[in-house]
């Protein structure tokens, strides 16, 4: 349910610049856009913004592969936190079955059986409380960097508006009657909304980092309350 979430605001902060509007051959779809067969007009003098904005745009799509990189990375974790938590769980299944055993043993070693067992257990489950908690913070993890794919995705549909502005200033130079068609305010308009929708998703993503300070304090106290009670049953 998270991944259908993350993906259907995806899809609304991308739907923001395609209102359906074209105009003439100068626009692919509904989104700003320089054909080609304009922009051949363009002379190479003229096109060394449009360099920087497309060199940008790639620095943004390899910063997608790397969010994706991570996310998977995140979610390995994720799986091997859940096989953990299931593990653990068997080791307070067995630390129970072990109890029972020991309340009803030899009643001369009973007392001593009893105890040992019973620090035994909650040292099983102080792991296992400790694992719950690791688990919450990876699926934590998992949705920040979620976002966090969704935000580079952004970024680079905001390289390409600006690489078609580049393009759109740039034929707007020319003599052309075709160039007399291209509106540089809807290309600046597109770019202007792209922008705002960053904007949210990094407030978006600020929040994220908080929740994850706080998912990792109580991790923090989990550990420590494991570890003392390892202490304890040994």
């Amino acid at each position: 349910m998270k991944m259908i979430a993350s993906l259907l605001l995806l899809a609304l902060l991308t739907a923001g610049c395609q209102s359906g509007t074209s105009y003439n051959n100068h626009y692919r779809g509904s989104t700003p856009h320089v054909e080609d067969d304009v922009f051949v007009y363009v002379p190479e003098s003229d096109r060394g913004d449009i360099a920087t904005a497309r060199a940008e745009s790639s620095r943004m799509m390899d910063s997608v592969a790397v969010a994706k990189r991570d996310l998977d990375q995140e979610v390995q974790r994720l799986s091997l936190a859940e096989d953990q938590l299931e593990t653990t769980g068997d080791e307070v299944d067995t630390a129970r079955e072990s109890l029972a055993l020991a309340r009803d043993s030899n009643e001369a070693r009973r007392e001593k059986e009893v105890e040992n067992a019973t620090r035994q257990l909650e040292s099983a489950r102080s792991r296992w409380r400790y694992g719950e908690s690791a688990v919450a913070y990876n699926e934590l993890r998992v949705d920040q960097l979620e976002s966090g794919v969704a935000l580079a995705k952004l970024r680079v549909t905001l390289a390409d508006a600006r690489i078609e502005f580049a393009k759109a200033h740039a034929v707007s130079k020319l003599d052309r009657p075709e160039a007399q068609d291209v509106s540089l305010p809807d290309f600046q308009a597109c770019i202007d909304e792209h922008e705002a929708r960053i904007a949210m998703a990094e407030v978006d993503a600020d929040a994220w980092k908080k929740k994850l300070e706080l998912r990792q304090k109580a991790l923090d106290s989990r550990r420590e309350a494991s570890a003392k009670a390892e202490a304890d049953a040994s």
